[in-house]
């Protein structure tokens, strides 16, 4: 998640925002936990593919070793 929060720089308080208005919804939502069970099925979704992308991003920004490569320097 470092990566993540480096690479995007509004994730880490959307994040906040969000754990704020699920501890809000399960205090005043009189079905108990239905609020915050209903943001996670939305949220961890959306932070995986977040996360995965920030790896994909990094994976091929890295230049490609192949032998010839090697051999030059």
């Amino acid at each position: 998640m470092r990566r993540s929060f480096t690479h995007v720089q509004l994730l880490r308080p959307v994040l906040v925002a969000i754990m704020v208005m699920w501890v809000i919804g399960f205090a005043l939502n009189d079905s108990g936990a239905a609020i915050p069970a209903v943001g996670a099925t939305l949220a961890c979704p959306l932070v995986i593919a977040i996360v995965l992308r920030t790896f994909q991003d990094q994976i091929t920004a890295l230049p490609e070793t192949t032998c010839a490569s090697r051999h030059r320097r």
